[in-house]
């Protein structure tokens, strides 16, 4: 495992904590690792990484929601994951995921 691999699958565990503040910092440091041009992740931590923002979409905290929909935005237009998801049939990002954004609302 790659230390950039490593290091998102720690942020994604710490975004697990029954604390509010750890899941926002760890999402807050996940979104920084994500728009760093140097970033390459396989294809398995790039599911658990879209699985985690999934999750954090429904958060108990509306800061770490609001962070998660940030997070979120970027990946289908040119953002962090640099890529389209959305538009792919399949795609673990989904109508779910749209439907979360609109229930969370704009980022602030």
């Amino acid at each position: 495992m790659s230390t950039a691999a490593f290091h998102i699958s720690s942020l994604l565990e710490k975004m697990t904590s029954s604390d509010k503040d750890f899941r926002f910092m760890a999402t807050s440091d996940l979104m920084s690792e994500l728009q760093k041009d140097s970033i390459q992740l396989d294809e398995d931590s790039e599911r658990k990484v879209v699985k985690m923002l999934l999750r954090l979409l429904e958060d108990k905290n509306g800061e770490v929601q609001n962070l998660a929909v940030k997070c979120c935005r970027g990946p289908f237009y040119l953002g962090p994951l640099g890529c389209h998801h959305g538009e792919e049939a399949g795609s673990p990002w989904g109508e779910g995921r749209a439907q979360a954004v609109r229930r969370v609302g704009p980022a602030r």
